[in-house]
């Protein structure tokens, strides 16, 4: 099994550098020749730089994906939090909930489009049986945090019908973000508003099936 840690942190300016440097230049490799096409002496091609000097910080290019693919996972939980902290002011009004759903997703799509390679890198880490676990982990904390935050609003909800929902939503949301990165068009704010709609509607009927049971 190919290692996964880096085998090197950089303690100075310039090799801060030099690892910030691969990491964006395997990003954007990733973008135009896919995960199965990356190898490390092709980054270095592109970096301009020997493979001795990329061999320092990486093991292998699964080490890179892992490093990008930790900070691409962690910008995009750090919006759900404040997403999440935010819901205690909630517009009021039948669009309230629909609209803040929307202006989520439109942050994650422009979180994971500004990340280098952000798209390429998610796939690759759903694709990549050694990388998955990294996906499963951070989407389980984010359904943790979701479902700390509905239960108490919806407590007629089990517990374990919610998470199971939230982690639905979870892995349905990646898909919408997916969707409108590859295939922009003029229908776009249409498709966030719809995936919105449906995942607002979809958590307003379990609570009202709950209450009427």
């Amino acid at each position: 099994m190919p290692a996964l840690d880096t085998k090197a942190e950089p303690t100075q300016s310039r090799s801060q550098d030099t690892y910030e440097h691969i990491l964006e230049t395997a990003g954007r490799l990733l973008e135009h020749v896919g995960f199965e096409e990356l190898s490390t002496n092709l980054i270095c091609q592109k970096a301009g730089m020997t493979p001795p000097a990329l061999y320092r910080y990486f093991p292998n290019k699964y080490a890179v994906l892992k490093i990008l693919g930790e900070r691409l996972m962690a910008a995009q939980d750090a919006l759900v939090d404040q997403w999440l902290i935010a819901g205690t002011t909630e517009p009021a009004g039948a669009d309230g909930p629909v609209n803040r759903i929307a202006s989520l997703l439109r942050s994650l799509i422009t979180v994971t489009k500004e990340f280098p390679g952000g798209i390429a890198i998610s796939r690759a880490i759903h694709a990549v049986p050694l990388l998955r676990q990294l996906h499963i982990e951070s989407r389980e904390a984010v359904v943790t945090q979701i479902c700390g935050i509905l239960q108490p609003q919806i407590p007629t909800v089990p517990p374990a019908r919610l998470r199971m929902a939230s982690r639905m939503v979870s892995q349905l949301t990646s898909g919408v973000v997916e969707m409108v990165i590859e295939e922009p068009g003029p229908d776009t704010d249409s498709l966030i508003y719809e995936a919105a709609f449906l995942f607002a509607s979809y958590f307003r009927a379990m609570q009202e099936s709950t209450v009427t049971s």
